[in-house]
């Protein structure tokens, strides 16, 4: 049975659940609803359409009662019309293990040791 459903005994802390991720990720800026004629005039102009989205609920259980529901709003990728290359996903903020040695022994050179 769909977790937001009427008839789905567990959607009061499905629906609870959902409420918590959509206001975090507009709080944060992650996305920005517009007008149905704005994105008619966007998909005209420059063949922009809307990623489509779903949201995966995991219920958890305490002592087979359902205590709580974690939910996760993810867009699908798979349907994105932009061809990324490896490039454009990189992430800074992931660490190498050449790097991690450099920053090492750069360490060691200037005397810090120690963790502060």
């Amino acid at each position: 049975m769909k977790p937001l459903y009427p008839q789905n005994p567990n959607q009061d802390i499905c629906y609870d659940s959902y409420e918590k991720e959509y206001y975090g990720l507009s709080v944060n800026g992650t996305f920005s609803i517009i007008s149905d004629e704005k994105y008619c005039a966007l998909q005209n102009v420059h063949n922009i359409k809307a990623i489509p989205y779903m949201c995966i609920f995991v219920i958890k259980h305490t002592n087979g009662v359902p205590t709580r529901a974690k939910s996760q709003i993810v867009v699908l990728g798979n349907l994105d019309q932009q061809v990324w290359v490896k490039s454009d996903c990189f992430s800074p903020l992931v660490a190498y293990i050449p790097m991690i040695h450099f920053l090492t022994s750069l360490a060691v050179q200037n005397g810090q040791t120690k963790t502060r």
